[in-house]
């Protein structure tokens, strides 16, 4: 699938793996390159990466309207968001921070999820 692709991109001593599409959804525009994808997420991966912490805690830190954390949603193993009453989404883009394992997902209509010591936690940022 052209717009599905894993790089490492270095950020100060930190190094991340970014997949887009991760579960190779046939959702997106198949004409969307990995860029454009990335792009589709805003700045929510560069507040996500820049302050050298947890994603959580950089997204604390970087996004100025509060992130408001929630554990109502659930992530599933194709990293598929889950919220009752609203269809599944699937993920544009996943961050992986190598040293930790922690992991961001950017979803279409600003909605991150970050596993965060082992649990995912939600919030919508846009």
């Amino acid at each position: 699938m052209k717009n599905n692709q894993i790089g490492a991109v270095h950020v100060g001593e930190k190094i991340y793996v970014i997949e887009t599409n991760p579960a190779k959804s046939t959702v997106f525009n198949t004409e969307m390159s990995p860029q454009d994808m990335i792009e589709y997420c805003g700045l929510v991966p560069k507040f996500a990466t820049e302050g050298g912490k947890t994603f959580r805690e950089n997204l604390d830190d970087n996004y100025v309207y509060g992130t408001n954390w929630s554990s109502e949603a659930t992530v599933d193993e194709n990293y598929v968001y889950h919220y009752p009453q609203d269809e599944p989404l699937v993920p544009i883009i996943t961050i992986r921070d190598l040293d930790s394992d922690d992991q961001v997902i950017m979803y279409p209509y600003g909605i991150t999820a970050v596993r965060d010591n082992g649990k995912w936690v939600t919030s919508r940022l846009d």
